[in-house]
């Protein structure tokens, strides 16, 4: 798999942890510790699930009967599976230093801030609790990055 692409899906986890349904498992472990993860529920509510990861471990959480029976209504990945997976990194990392290798982007992307109310190219007007930075493989930038190379020392640059 190309190390850009699998960045990029573990950077997409890594919001969904942080910021999305996955954030009972991020508010459970040190904020030093990086954590991106992914929750699941399916129809009826029979299953849950959350499937995270740290720079060193990877680890799952499902919860579910053996004949597919609602657990209970309401219930969601994130709400029963992701706090269970945090509990037990918090514990893993209670003793232990900061995993040495942190994420890292590969080399070769084209790197632009955007706005996350608009998912546009962030401008002077853009508060800056909205903006974030994202990353594309080249051809895939948005189309004023393509179009106009000069704008790339605003929005972003291209790596080595």
């Amino acid at each position: 798999m190309d190390p850009r692409v699998a960045f990029i899906m573990r950077d997409m986890m890594r919001d969904a942890a942080e910021r999305g349904t996955g954030s009972p498992a991020r508010r459970a472990v040190p904020s030093s510790i990086p954590v991106a993860g992914k929750t699941g529920t399916t129809n009826d509510n029979v299953d849950v699930w959350f499937m995270g990861m740290t720079p060193d471990l990877v680890a799952g959480v499902w919860l579910g009967f053996d004949r597919p029976k609602t657990i209970a209504p309401g219930v969601a990945g994130g709400s029963l599976a992701a706090p269970i997976w945090g509990a037990m990194m918090a514990k893993y990392y209670a003793n232990r230093p900061m995993p040495a290798s942190a994420w890292t982007p590969p080399l070769g992307f084209v790197v632009a801030e955007l706005d996350r109310a608009t998912g546009l190219l962030a401008d002077a007007t853009t508060p800056p609790e909205r903006r974030y930075m994202e990353y594309f493989i080249p051809g895939t930038e948005p189309e004023p990055l393509r179009s106009v190379p000069w704008k790339l020392a605003v929005f972003g640059a291209m790596t080595p």
